[in-house]
């Protein structure tokens, strides 16, 4: 479903395209950017958003609350990305300006970050919350490996305390493709237990 917006790029030697990161979202840096990507639509456009994960066109629709009778502002441009910002399932958008035979697209396309989808705990039967809640990441939250290691090591850390001087924690991934999530596999092995005096 495209936006019918009253809107066009005058020709000139602009740049039609635009990347911008949005973890974090720079509002500075992009605003002048913006202004010389939209900063200068004059008859009609159309706007369409892309992701390349299983997030639906309809939800950035509804975020970007563009209103068709007035016109797409650098501001009203920011905002949206704000919002997409805070849903933290984006690394990056490219913003386009592609020219058409019924005037313009403004084109989001939207790439995806991997995000959490739940950690398994493998290797022993009880106990295992105690052992998920040194996990750093959350559920629905963008993945980080610098969170995953750490939490690895504080988990063998953990048992070593509990004089499991040979514990391991061993992980492997299982990812989909499509909504661009990861399900973390942790695999606990206490070793023998030894008395410290």
């Amino acid at each position: 479903m495209f936006f019918i917006c009253s809107y066009g790029f005058a020709a000139q030697n602009l740049p039609n395209q635009l990347e911008v990161v949005l973890q974090p979202l720079d509002v500075q840096k992009i605003e002048h950017e913006l202004n010389n990507l939209i900063g200068h639509l004059e008859a009609s456009a159309l706007v369409d958003f892309k992701s390349d994960n299983d997030v639906h066109k309809s939800e950035f629709e509804i975020l970007a609350d563009f209103d068709l009778d007035l016109k797409i502002t650098p501001e009203k441009i920011i905002k949206f990305l704000k919002l997409v910002e805070r849903k933290k399932r984006f690394k990056s958008v490219i913003i386009s300006l592609i020219p058409n035979k019924d005037g313009n697209v403004l084109s989001f396309s939207f790439k995806g970050a991997w995000v959490l989808a739940d950690l398994k705990v493998h290797g022993i039967s009880l106990g295992k919350d105690s052992y998920r809640r040194f996990y750093k990441n959350d559920p629905g939250d963008q993945f980080s490996l610098k969170n995953h290691t750490e939490s690895l090591n504080d988990m063998v850390n953990s048992l070593k305390k509990r004089g499991r001087c040979l514990a391991t924690v061993t992980d492997h991934f299982s990812y989909n493709n499509k909504n661009k999530s990861i399900k973390v596999h942790a695999a606990i092995n206490k070793g023998y237990r030894f008395k410290i005096n």
